[in-house]
């Protein structure tokens, strides 16, 4: 048995301009006639919501990160 892998949808809020990255587990097997399901995902800086669909299920698993890249381009240190 493989390990489960996250998939990755980038996104960027139409609202602020953060880029985060939103990841989910698909759990379909064979078949991709399972379905989708409607969710609103927040930005993770702003908190704007935006819908997406995603396979039945995943939203149990969903993750909104703050892109990576955009997080190092901020400064500091």
């Amino acid at each position: 048995m493989t390990p489960r892998e996250r998939k990755r949808d980038p996104h960027q809020c139409g609202a602020c301009g953060t880029r985060f990255d939103v990841t989910y587990f698909d759990d379909r097997r064979g078949s991709r006639d399972v379905g989708s399901a409607l969710v609103e995902v927040p930005c993770p800086a702003c908190g704007k919501a935006r819908s997406m669909a995603l396979p039945v299920g995943a939203e149990k698993t969903l993750l909104v990160e703050i892109d990576e890249a955009e997080a190092d381009e901020g400064g500091g240190g």
